[in-house]
């Protein structure tokens, strides 16, 4: 069985690859993501939501995790997300 910090670096390797069917054989139905900003996506329709975004707006998109901590099932990751912006990009306050 994987730890948390297994799920979350597979999870992210995942996501750059843009493979959202090895994503979502990871998650679990009660996945919550929190973004810097406070947004909450629950369940694993909550992150399609999240990764459609992302990919949708940054087509060549890369997550890089700069620090990881875990304890128990909770992983807290800092990073930085890249890309170009070539789409629409979604956010709670309206769409850029």
């Amino acid at each position: 069985m994987l730890d948390a910090r297994d799920v979350a670096r597979r999870s992210n390797d995942a996501f750059n690859a843009k493979d959202w069917t090895a994503l979502a054989q990871l998650l679990s139905d009660h996945v919550e993501y929190v973004t810097p900003g406070n947004t909450v996506y629950r369940g694993v329709d909550g992150v399609r939501d999240f990764a459609a975004n992302w990919w949708a707006a940054f087509p060549d998109v890369r997550a890089s995790v700069h620090r990881m901590t875990a304890e128990g099932s909770t992983v807290v990751q800092e990073g930085t997300f890249t890309g170009t912006h070539q789409g629409v990009f979604r956010t709670p306050t309206g769409t850029i």
